[in-house]
């Protein structure tokens, strides 16, 4: 009977950055209760290689496309934190934590699928002996150069914070969220950056701060639309808030809308 083996489909140059061991956070908008090995599957696509490529000027590396290349231990996954926001590769909403990365001595050709998958019976075979005989990655002076560069990242500061608060949206972390708009504002007073802390303030319910920053953003900015469309989440939610308080002081008001004692015509 062919043993369970669960696999990942990731692009590269980042599935090799993981079963090299250098990339120890893999970055997904869910999360997942398994822990344990992880087959590593290249996708085909040679987009973000091609983009390192012209943005960093690194030199050529033979990459596997569309093939199990390599194994590591899924440790642990959480939503991504302050404690997180060190590791250059972590940038969430869900960090998931890789350790004992080996690659395979050969890759293993195979067409990928969506989230964390099980692999078909054959293949199953294959890569349990492939994991058996995995090695682990040593780089060479070009592939540390890749790796630095992609350890490096791409961004500006400006965008790795804004990429970051991004990802404490997506958790709904207001608190995070606003620290991080914080930053952003220190960077630069600009409209886009007080919508953002204006949007994390919402996300709080901290309704007259949001409202501030919304105000000012648009005063700064007439044009900005993202300012007007987090501007009416606030006042939606200030409609809400309003609604529940008159029923709960009167709970006529819960059926509908209110009817003056005047308004019989």
């Amino acid at each position: 009977m062919s043993k369970t083996m669960r696999c990942l489909a990731v692009r590269q140059p980042w599935a090799w950055a993981l079963v090299s061991g250098a990339k120890d956070i893999e970055n997904r908008t869910w999360s997942t209760d398994y822990r344990g090995p992880v087959i590593l599957q290249a996708s085909a696509s040679k987009t973000d290689v091609n983009f390192a490529v012209k943005a960093k000027g690194l030199p050529p590396l033979e990459f596997a496309y569309g093939a199990l290349i390599g194994v590591a231990d899924l440790v642990d996954v959480a939503p991504l934190n302050e404690s997180m926001e060190t590791n250059p590769w972590a940038q969430g909403t869900h960090c998931w934590r890789f350790a004992n990365a080996r690659v395979f001595r050969e890759p293993i050709p195979c067409k990928g699928k969506l989230n964390l998958y099980t692999l078909a019976p054959d293949l199953a075979d294959r890569a349990s002996a492939a994991v058996e005989s995995a090695i682990a990655y040593e780089a060479d002076d070009v592939a540390r150069r890749w790796l630095e560069a992609l350890g490096s990242g791409y961004d500006t500061i400006e965008e790795r914070l804004q990429r970051l608060f991004d990802s404490y949206v997506g958790l709904s972390d207001g608190v995070n969220a606003v620290r991080l708009a914080e930053q952003l504002l220190a960077k630069g007073r600009t409209a886009e950056a007080l919508t953002s802390r204006g949007y994390a303030h919402f996300i709080c319910e901290n309704t007259d701060a949001a409202l501030s920053d919304l105000n000012a953003a648009i005063a700064m900015d007439a044009t900005n639309a993202r300012s007007y469309a987090v501007r009416s989440l606030v006042y939606g939610l200030l409609a809400e808030n309003d609604k529940s308080h008159a029923a709960e002081l009167d709970p006529s008001f819960a059926e509908g809308e209110p009817v003056g004692e005047d308004d019989d015509r």
